[in-house]
């Protein structure tokens, strides 16, 4: 749901308060706007040409608020029969932010949800009613798949730019050519092939029995030091034929 927040003063335009405030706009599954204001939800019930009227979420509540189609306040109506509902705008306010982060982010969810805990100034009544990691990780897991590319059936596809880089941003996938209908995949970090240009000794290995499908072969380019390898660049291909792989800054 789109969560809008709106200031005390009657004057303020929604519009202004959005630039001070996007932190505030949220969206969830249903995508339907929600206003807040004075810690009471309402929802659209009508809009005309140049009037939107907003209903108090409580159904049996009959107070509202009316906007302008760009939603600038113009007065509140009615009055509520029920008490401000504070702790609930700051739990939907922390689930939204969750939410939109497990869309856009490759993240662990319970790293999410661990970082916007203690990120969020919440109340102790708020605290007390927000679901568990654990309960809130089998919606957040689905929305996280809606978003996930679908598996490729061929060699053939597009990596999507998140899955490019590593989850501090920085560049993973290192090489990607295709020549004669075979292609070369290779991932590894810039940190990693410093490491690998310093060891005066490296080891490379292939393996055919674990690999993903539409690739032939995992192969892997170690860096000795002290007596142990450290994986430094991985690569997929197609072919069981050795290539020679240059790794230099053309590769990258």
């Amino acid at each position: 749901m789109l969560l809008w927040v709106l200031d005390n003063t009657k004057t303020a335009s929604l519009i202004d308060i959005m630039e001070k405030r996007r932190d505030d706009m949220l969206e969830g599954s249903h995508r339907k706007p929600l206003l807040i204001r004075d810690n009471y939800i309402y929802y659209v019930s009508k809009t005309t040409a140049t009037v939107k009227y907003w209903k108090c979420e409580d159904r049996s509540c009959n107070a509202g608020v009316h906007t302008n189609i760009k939603d600038a306040f113009i007065k509140i109506v009615g009055n509520h029969s029920h008490l401000q509902s504070p702790e609930e705008i700051e739990v939907r306010t922390f689930k939204q932010n969750i939410k939109r982060r497990v869309i856009n982010e490759t993240t662990a969810i319970t790293k999410i949800y661990d970082e916007e805990l203690a990120r969020q100034p919440m109340s102790q009544t708020a605290a007390a009613i927000i679901p568990s990691s654990y309960e809130a990780n089998s919606g957040l897991n689905r929305a996280r798949r809606k978003m996930t590319p679908i598996l490729p059936k061929s060699y053939v596809f597009d990596i999507p730019a998140q899955y490019q880089v590593t989850l501090g941003d920085e560049q993973f996938l290192l090489c990607d050519k295709t020549l004669h209908n075979k292609r070369l995949l290779l991932f590894g970090t810039d940190q990693q092939l410093t490491f690998l240009f310093s060891a005066k000794h490296i080891m490379m290995d292939g393996t055919f029995d674990t690999c993903p499908p539409y690739f032939d072969q995992v192969y892997t380019i170690h860096a000795i030091k002290h007596e142990k390898g450290y994986p430094c660049v991985v690569g997929l291909l197609i072919s069981c034929v050795f290539a020679e792989i240059s790794l230099n800054s053309d590769a990258k």
